[in-house]
This record gives C-alpha cells, sequence and structure tokens, in this order.
C-alpha cells in the first residue's frame, strides 16, 4: 500500500487525513509529480499569471478540451500520458493498493482515459 501526495499542504493534509479515516500505518510520500509544480507546469513563474487571469475551473476545462498549451505550462495530452507512465512505475514496484492523492484535479485528461488507466493498474495486482 502506498499514499502519494502533492507537496501542497492542503493535499498532504487531506492524505493525513484519509490515511487517518483508512486506519493505516503508511508513510505520505510527497510526489512534485502531482502537484508544486506538477507534470502540467514547466515555468511556474509564466504559467501563475495566466492561472489567476483564468481561474482554476477555465485552466482545468482547457486542459481537458484542447491540445494547445497554456503559457508556461506543458502540451496537456502529453504531460496526462506523463503522469500516467508515472503512476504505473509507481504501483508496479509494489502490489497493493495505491492512492495518489490530487491525482484526478492535476490530471483532468486522465479521466478521458479512464479505461486504459484501469486496466493498467489492475495489470499490477
Amino acid at each position: 500500500m502506498s499514499l502519494h501526495t502533492s507537496p501542497l499542504v492542503r493535499c498532504i493534509q487531506t492524505a493525513e487525513a484519509i490515511k487517518a479515516g483508512a486506519l493505516v500505518d503508511v508513510p505520505v510520500v510527497l510526489d512534485t509529480m502531482l502537484g508544486d509544480p506538477g507534470v502540467y507546469v514547466l515555468d511556474g513563474q509564466v504559467a501563475w499569471p495566466t492561472w489567476q487571469a483564468m481561474g482554476s475551473k477555465e485552466v482545468v476545462e482547457h486542459m481537458v478540451t484542447s491540445d494547445i498549451p497554456l503559457p508556461g505550462m506543458s502540451e496537456p495530452n502529453a504531460a496526462a500520458n506523463f503522469l500516467i507512465r508515472h503512476m504505473e512505475s509507481l504501483a508496479s514496484a509494489v502490489p497493493g493498493v495505491h492512492l495518489l492523492s490530487r491525482m484526478m484535479r492535476s490530471s483532468p485528461r486522465l479521466l478521458q482515459k479512464f479505461e486504459y488507466l484501469k486496466q493498467a493498474l489492475m495489470a499490477c495486482f
């Protein structure tokens, strides 16, 4: 079993709450692929003003519906594929349940690839 999260404070707090609620004693692994900056942000100083101007909802919608990267950000499909490979490598290292906190929010393209992701994760068990 593993529990990975973005190093952002609110994400760590969520991971700790999940850990406590599940009554499991596993370390919370901080993973910058899940956020801060994550796989979608190439240059935070360039990306942040765009994020502030558009707002989170619009940025996420753009990442789901467009293949054009926003300023300072990765091409959405390439970043989602990279994150899937990263998750596969984490899950294949140790059999069991693997929770990647903030995964879906930071990777909306994974929702479109859910069937592939499910098959990839099931292959690890």
